[in-house]
């Protein structure tokens, strides 16, 4: 797995540490040494951190696709003073507006946040002064908090749905490669004998798998889940804004081959998107732009190089294939590469659960 590239599309001050210490490391290589951790018998608690490490990337992703036009309407309400404060709870606000939007009262063809933020201003005065001091956070804020379940659809819960199984199916099989090249240890005579040489080993294959690989996968998973998330609002204004535009960020850190894709512009639904649709490598920050038609012309693609560096476990569209991580195929994240004699187990991911 390649993990050369030190591009991010966050911070490393905004990066959650990752969710292991030292006393995690030394547990899992003393089990393994004296063999009450093997691949037949797999840690609960590495699958779970894993997992969980990687759900935050997923959140946070899904919801920074959705937040600016949340943002877009709290500017309105507050900006133009049409917050108008009635009698209702947040949970009585959120009802209503769910009920109204059921029963078609809110007209989705025109503006949907406009005609939203019209429909949204019924919270009391004192009920918002009482959560902002409870909270210790902002009118702004309560207001992108009510308004982030408004804007959240149907395709949002389906598609969160598929990436969670896909999340944690991809965390059965890493905590399986990070046990199997730990217990692989043990077929070398000289690490079988010496347990602290073992473990300077084994720390360096841990520290492989529990940071610098668990960091770039939740890069992974924040950028895919986002670009996911954005996919279904892009399908559904297709008729509006019909083109998609590559987009890169323009600095001295963006891969050549990625500056190649850069203002690339092609119909939403051409298979150029099922392959080249961002991210396209490990910690990958290109995005795409929706345009009218008439913001933008189709690019000639006839003779057009093909960038040689995509992993091939990228060249796909996390928005329509459901998945962030490739778990079959020829082009499968090299976690899935499973010993023949571990396969059944495989097929049940390891007996680890999978939430449904």
């Amino acid at each position: 797995m390649c993990l050369v590239c030190g591009f991010s599309n966050i911070s490393k001050e905004e990066e959650p540490p990752v969710p292991f210490d030292e006393n995690d490391a030394n547990r899992l290589i003393n089990d393994v040494w004296i063999g009450i951790v093997t691949v037949a018998n797999l840690p609960d608690l590495m699958y779970y951190k894993t997992a969980g490490y990687l759900m935050g990337g997923v959140k946070k992703g899904v919801k920074e696709s959705i937040t600016p036009k949340v943002k877009n309407t709290v500017a309105k309400l507050i900006n133009e003073d049409s917050f108008i404060f009635g009698s209702k709870t947040k949970e009585m606000a959120v009802e209503e507006v769910a009920e109204k939007m059921a029963q078609g009262a809110i007209d989705l063809s025109i503006s949907k946040e406009v005609e939203i933020a019209s429909q949204i201003g019924v919270l009391e005065k004192t009920v918002i002064e009482q959560i902002i001091a409870e909270s210790g956070g902002t009118k702004s804020e309560l207001l992108e908090s009510l308004l982030i379940d408004v804007f959240f659809d149907e395709p949002d819960y389906i598609m969160i749905a598929d990436l969670t199984e896909n999340i944690y199916i991809f965390s059965g099989a890493k905590t399986y490669q990070d046990v199997r090249s730990l217990t692989d240890l043990l077929l070398d005579p000289e690490l079988k004998s010496n347990f602290y040489k073992f473990k300077e080993k084994a720390l360096e294959i841990y520290k492989d798998y529990n940071e610098a690989y668990l960091q770039a996968e939740y890069q992974t998973a924040l950028a895919s889940s986002r670009m996911a998330a954005e996919w279904n609002r892009i399908v559904a204004d297709a008729d509006l804004f019909p083109l998609l535009e590559y987009d890169t960020v323009g600095d001295s850190r963006v891969r050549p081959t990625h500056a190649a894709l850069d203002k690339i512009c092609r119909p939403v639904f051409d298979k150029f998107w099922t392959t080249y649709y961002p991210p396209n490598g490990w910690r990958c920050r290109c995005s795409v732009r929706q345009i009218t038609a008439e913001e933008g012309t189709v690019t000639n693609l006839q003779g057009w190089l093909k960038p040689d560096d995509v992993p091939p476990e990228f060249m796909m569209n996390s928005g329509i294939d459901k998945y962030i991580f490739k778990t079959k195929g020829k082009d499968k994240h090299p976690y899935f590469k499973i010993a023949k004699g571990d396969k059944a187990a495989a097929k049940n991911n390891f007996g680890f659960p999978i939430p449904k």
